[in-house]
């Protein structure tokens, strides 16, 4: 709490002249006029400004939006939550990809009876030739007796047709038909038709068995190479279910691991999802906020156009006062005067004392109100200069003083401030003297 102003006085009577009486009492008069008109009176508007319809409007809009929500809010949780739980998923995909993690080939298994035909079984051709490579027809050709009629029919046709009748014709004609000749040329002409019909048959034999050693041969080295062909299809088979077997369990494999990189990816998609919902919710601040910060900036400023009206008010409230004063500190010099030394002194809510005006004369105290806070008004001094409650803002004490603002000074006593580097201070030589109310 603030202590109320304490002041010890001197005083020192001298008669007034003539002259200056009069005056005097006049102006003492002014005073005590004004004095009971109530002045100086308080400001008697609202220190308080009130708040910028931008400043109500964000305040509404922020009130509405916590208390009613949202709907862009409620979208945003539905898709969220349709995230979260996959609903917003097709599940196509990943059935498909399930599937495939047991996907069978359905060319393994003929692979795999070809294979077994192949391996534990021979080529039935290879029985086929089997009897040729062994020779079996090199003399058993059931077509060989007819070959050899065939081709000797026409000898012995020709011989009973012609040979034979020509001969019997010529000796009948001579007339030596049952002669030894005729017995000689009849038994030659025989003679020459079994030599043909044996050569006949010794030409297609010797042609069969020729024939037949080339098929044997050509049999033997057909299972030779029906033997190589099995061998080499049996291995194909075996390699083509080998291939087949793994290029199945790579297409698992590959499914299996497909499978997995998509759920990863469904479910980061899921928490990247869940993350908007707050950045949504904050969007739906955001206008009220950037209005809020207009309505801030309106009121700083009604704030100061606030204290302009309060400083100005408090001014012409002590104009009366100030000009009586003057005039009597006028009349009052030169010792026709009584005079009082007044030194006023407070003390803070620490009991830490301020001092007194007046011996603080020959000092320059800084009061510019940019190098104070925590600024609440507590009184005036008799001039109408307004006194304050502050603390300086580098003082990491935080210890409170009273005094002036070297702004409120430049209005009622311009002469008194003094400008350092750019900071207001106040000759107190300049205020000495003057009483100081704390209200």
């Amino acid at each position: 709490m603030q202590s109320a102003p304490k002041q010890t006085t001197q005083t020192t009577t001298t008669e007034p002249s003539k002259i200056a009486s009069p005056y005097i009492e006049k102006y003492y008069a002014q005073l005590d006029d004004a004095y009971s008109n109530g002045k100086p009176g308080y400001y008697p508007g609202s220190t308080v400004i009130d708040l910028s319809d931008a400043t109500k409007n964000a305040q509404n809009s922020i009130i509405n939006t916590a208390t009613n929500g949202s709907p862009l809010i409620g979208n945003a949780h539905n898709a969220v939550n349709n995230v979260t739980t996959g609903a917003a998923f097709d599940p196509t995909g990943a059935n498909t990809l399930k599937a495939g993690t047991g996907f069978t080939n359905t060319a393994t298994g003929n692979a795999q009876s070809l294979s077994d035909i192949l391996t534990g079984q021979s080529n039935p051709a290879t029985a086929m030739l089997q009897g040729t490579a062994n020779g079996d027809y090199l003399n058993s050709n059931p077509h060989l007796a007819q070959a050899i009629k065939n081709a000797n029919d026409p000898l012995i046709d020709q011989f009973k047709s012609e040979i034979a009748p020509g001969i019997n014709s010529q000796f009948a004609k001579a007339g030596r038909s049952g002669s030894g000749a005729f017995a000689s040329v009849r038994n030659k002409a025989e003679k020459t038709l079994t030599d043909a019909m044996a050569k006949n048959a010794s030409d297609i034999a010797y042609g069969n068995y020729v024939t037949e050693r080339g098929n044997m041969l050509d049999a033997q080295k057909s299972i030779g190479g029906l033997y190589d062909s099995n061998a080499q299809n049996a291995i194909s088979a075996t390699g083509m279910l080998g291939n087949l077997s793994q290029g199945q369990q790579d297409s698992r494999n590959n499914a299996a691991s497909a499978l997995m990189s998509g759920q990863n990816a469904q479910a980061n998609t899921q928490l990247a999802g869940a993350g908007m919902a707050g950045d949504q919710r904050n969007l739906d601040y955001l206008d009220a906020e950037k209005l809020a910060g207009v309505g801030a900036q309106q009121d700083a400023y009604k704030d100061l156009q606030l204290q302009d009206k309060i400083n100005r008010w408090d001014a012409s409230e002590y104009k009366d006062i100030n000009n009586a004063m003057q005039a009597i500190n006028a009349y009052t010099t030169g010792g026709f005067n009584t005079q009082s030394t007044t030194k006023p002194y407070f003390s803070n809510g620490t009991s830490t004392a301020i001092g007194g005006i007046g011996a603080l004369a020959s000092l320059l105290a800084l009061c510019d109100r940019r190098k104070k806070e925590n600024i609440k008004r507590c009184g005036s001094m008799i001039d109408g200069t307004a006194l304050y409650e502050f603390t300086y803002i580098n003082d990491p004490t935080k210890q409170i003083y009273i005094g002036p603002m070297a702004q409120d000074v430049e209005i009622t006593r311009p002469h008194a401030v003094i400008e350092i580097d750019g900071v207001k201070h106040v000759h107190l030589g300049a205020l000495a003297g003057d009483p100081v109310y704390v209200q």
